[in-house]
């Protein structure tokens, strides 16, 4: 991380920032006026009543209320933007000092709503203010620099203070691990020497967040060891493991564990469920547990297992039904899924008016599964039209730059093919090198290609040379093909 950037350091009061003509004093129909013009209309309003004449009483009761107010939009859930306004306005407007309580809620109001600006601003007010460093407050500010990126200023408050309990650690694994930086992560949930079971599940969720398969078994068996046992959240980051290991026994494994613990009918174990078990072709399985109550998320699971499984009659019955018989819309989820069924059956022009009717705005997902079709069919000129939506909403993802630059070169279009590798040089990007993974008695191994860091190389690249002269022998031909159905289902 970033050893030159520096602490906050003090400027400007942002109190010299007040609006003119504000009384320093607001009277309480002033102060009244004030509050209901940053209120949202949802939350019950706080209001005051002087308990004397006194102004001073009354500005007493007043920063109560206010202090109040504020807490009261986090507490209510989602009112991040109301929360951030009252503190504004208080700042700004109002001679009344936030407290503790209150610098406290709208930090966590910035984490909630990614607002880093005005959370460092409130870090800044905290430093200027003498304002108290309680452990609450700081954690509340490790999440936002965390949550938002800047991991170089969370660590620096990190190390700075003294007391450091789970929560804060776990503040910091959480930051860590939704930016990629895995390795560091895994060192600081190693210097906690009891974590708790969330933490645990915290740690597993962010290795499968970055695609880290063959470390989440491992530690979910350290974890049982600990003495934890996994619970809803655990399974339903451990189950979608088994199918990069393409290993149906372990699924079945934990679909039997779920049911022992009463977990089957959790909806994100139950989504977790169908999705692997249809994945993997255990249709019956999943078809069981599709059974249950239905929820969006379980029409997204088995709508996909119909796209890998080539059911394009069964799916578009499935998607009539959602809102016709459960009263589900369709969510652009759905919507992707159903053109990834169209698209692998072959059918691009039922596809793409699918996609012309849809009634909101197709998402990268809606245009990847089109252009995976594309690319099975080796339609050029469609891949092209749709690389163009592509290319402008997630220009970052080397997935698509890949597979057209696959369809061109299998049309025969050598230099389209070279420059849409160009184009993606100059964008700064590389293609992910592919992996695997094979299970052997001595646990999990994983490979990527043209890996040569085992011990035991020179064995296997022999196996290998022997394995490839059967298959030639046999009438099979090698290409270098990228995995392109992994990018969008």
């Amino acid at each position: 991380m970033n050893e030159d950037r520096k602490p906050i350091v003090k400027q400007t009061s942002m109190a010299s920032n007040q609006t003119p003509g504000i009384p320093p004093n607001p009277t309480p129909t002033q102060f009244q006026s004030q509050l209901w013009r940053v209120r949202s209309p949802h939350p019950t309003l706080y209001q005051p009543q002087p308990p004397s004449p006194s102004q001073a009483s009354w500005s007493s009761v007043c920063e109560k209320g206010l202090t109040r107010e504020v807490h009261g939009y986090v507490l209510r859930g989602g009112f991040f933007e109301e929360c951030k306004a009252l503190y504004r306005e208080i700042v700004n407007t109002l001679e009344f000092r936030p407290n503790g309580v209150t610098v406290l809620s709208v930090l966590q109001a910035c984490g909630q709503s990614n607002d880093l600006i005005l959370g460092m601003a409130v870090h800044r007010f905290i430093v200027e203010n003498s304002v108290e460093m309680e452990v609450l407050i700081c954690n509340a500010l490790i999440a936002l620099y965390a949550k938002c990126g800047s991991l170089d200023y969370a660590s620096e408050l990190f190390e700075g203070m003294s007391d450091k309990d789970e929560v804060i650690y776990g503040s910091l694994i959480y930051g860590c691990m939704f930016h990629g930086f895995t390795d560091k992560a895994m060192e600081l949930f190693r210097k906690l020497k009891h974590p708790g079971l969330s933490t645990w599940n915290s740690v597993i969720s962010g290795l499968f967040h970055n695609k880290q398969y063959d470390r989440i078994l491992d530690l979910v068996w350290e974890m049982q060891v600990c003495g934890f046992r996994p619970n809803a959240v655990t399974l339903s980051s451990i189950l979608p493991t088994f199918l990069y290991f393409s290993n149906l026994k372990g699924g079945k494994e934990i679909h039997a564990y779920a049911f022992r613990n009463n977990y089957d009918h959790n909806i994100y174990v139950v989504t977790a469920l169908i999705d692997t078990s249809a994945k993997l072709g255990f249709l019956h399985g999943a078809q069981r547990v599709f059974d249950q109550p239905k929820y969006p998320v379980t029409f997204t699971a088995l709508l996909s297992a119909c796209a890998h499984s080539g059911m394009v009659d069964e799916a578009q019955k499935i998607f009539d039904a959602m809102l016709n018989e459960y009263g589900i819309p369709p969510s652009v989820e759905h919507y992707a899924c159903m053109v990834g069924v169209l698209s692998q059956a072959g059918k691009l022009s039922e596809a793409t008016e699918f996609i012309s009717k849809m009634p909101i705005e197709p998402s990268a997902k809606v245009w990847g599964a089109l252009l995976h079709g594309a690319s099975v069919c080796g339609d050029a000129e469609l891949g092209k039209v749709i690389c163009d939506h592509l290319f402008e909403i997630e220009p970052e993802n080397t997935g698509n730059y890949i597979i057209m630059a696959n369809l061109y070169s299998k049309s025969g279009r050598w230099k389209d093919a070279d420059m849409i590798r160009e184009k993606m040089r100059n964008v700064g990007l590389k293609k992910i090198s592919g992996s695997s993974w094979i299970e052997t008695s001595g646990g999990l191994q994983s490979f990527i290609a043209k890996d040569r860091s085992s011990e035991r190389t020179e064995e296997i690249y022999i196996l290998l040379e022997g394995l490839l002269g059967l298959m030639k022998e046999e009438g099979y031909t090698l290409h270098d093909k990228f995995d392109e159905e992994s990018v969008y289902v």
